[in-house]
């Protein structure tokens, strides 16, 4: 079974979290959101681990939990589920060779020994660690036993896939050959993937969903919500700077009353003047100039601001206000001999922001 339909409601008052999931069968969907969001609360309500207070959900069909309603109060616990849980931390058992481990899923659903090893062969070559088969977990590397535990997940072929942050806790060395091979294996497999790291929302997600405080605050097509942020949080994932405010004919009037210009010659659809907008760019688009002492900006379009903080990022120092964020290239900055507490004002570049209604 590659992939299944999800349906998910659920609630939990004493975490103030309430859900509502679809999944289409074979569709990857990447969930995003800061700590304390109820990314991990999902997974555990979806695994069988937590049980909500009110809800009910489906996979292809089959009902895994109906609590709260009058007369509902089915659970299946999670070894009945055809869920599989992959988790930051390998959780090998360490007394089972290599091979044990990975069979151990299929020979638990009921597969005869010879069986379930001929699985855990099988899904081991498929992550290209099959000389690995007769070693103990103590003898891996961190991502040899990761590459081992997505085997393990995938051996008893679930109807849902959960990913809570698989690369969490690799080397940045090995991270990259892992995301490449859970891009093969979840094409058609019905995914779940908790997340902090853009890359793998782009590489492995059909689709974002965006948590906050227990509530879905963002959704979409994966390139839509990270290139279209309508939060903050979504935005710095994504590494982008996010005004809102009104269309005028220049750009958009933040709330303030300051004007940012933006060039909106390749809009397909013109946004008409006086609608609510959101404004995302680059921070490396974003110039930084000497405020001058008449008390108004030094040019058309810019935004005076004070600087909050300054942050080298290699070659760059980003330059922060309660506003606005810039990357400035530290030679600038040492020629500038701009600090905290600085008035500067800071020019996005028209050409580089995209304005869409939000």
């Amino acid at each position: 079974m590659t992939g299944a339909a999800l349906e998910f409601r659920a609630t939990l008052r004493e975490r103030d979290w309430e859900l509502a999931v679809d999944l289409a069968a074979g569709e990857t969907v990447a969930v995003l959101g800061p700590n304390g969001a109820g990314k991990s609360t999902l997974l555990a309500v979806l695994a069988g681990l937590l049980r909500p207070d009110t809800g009910h959900a489906t996979l292809a069909g089959r009902e895994l939990f109906a609590v709260g309603g009058p007369g509902r109060d089915q659970w299946s616990p999670p070894h009945r589920r055809g869920i599989s849980l992959l988790a930051q931390e390998a959780l090998l058992f360490p007394h089972r060779s290599v091979l044990d481990n990975v069979a151990y899923g299929p020979l638990v659903a009921g597969a005869s020994r010879g069986e379930a090893r001929d699985i855990a062969r099988r899904r081991l070559a498929e992550v290209e660690v099959s000389e690995l088969e007769g070693r103990r977990p103590a003898e891996l590397s961190g991502g040899q036993a990761q590459r081992v535990a997505l085997a393990r997940a995938l051996a008893p072929d679930p109807a849902l896939l959960l990913l809570d942050e698989p690369m969490a806790a690799l080397d940045a060395t090995v991270a990259p050959h892992l995301r490449r091979m859970l891009r093969d294996q979840l094409h058609g497999r019905t995914t779940v993937l908790v997340t902090h790291e853009v890359l793998d929302a782009y590489t492995l997600a059909d689709r974002v969903i965006v948590l906050d405080a227990g509530r879905i605050v963002e959704q979409g097509p994966t390139a839509e919500v990270l290139e279209r942020p309508r939060t903050a949080f979504t935005a710095d994932l994504a590494g982008l700077e996010l005004l809102t405010g009104v269309r005028t004919e220049r750009g958009l009037r933040l709330p303030d009353g300051a004007e940012v210009e933006v060039d909106s010659s390749a809009e397909a659809d013109p946004i008409p003047v006086g609608v609510a907008v959101a404004c995302a760019f680059r921070p490396s688009r974003v110039e930084v100039r000497e405020a001058d002492g008449s008390g108004s900006p030094s040019a058309p379009g810019a935004l005076r601001a004070t600087i909050t903080d300054l942050e080298p990022r290699g070659d760059v120092v980003r330059v922060r206000s309660a506003v606005i964020t810039a990357d400035v290239a530290v030679q600038q900055l040492a020629a500038a001999g701009w600090s905290t507490g600085d008035v500067v004002d800071f020019v996005v570049d028209p050409r580089a922001a995209v304005l869409y209604p939000c």
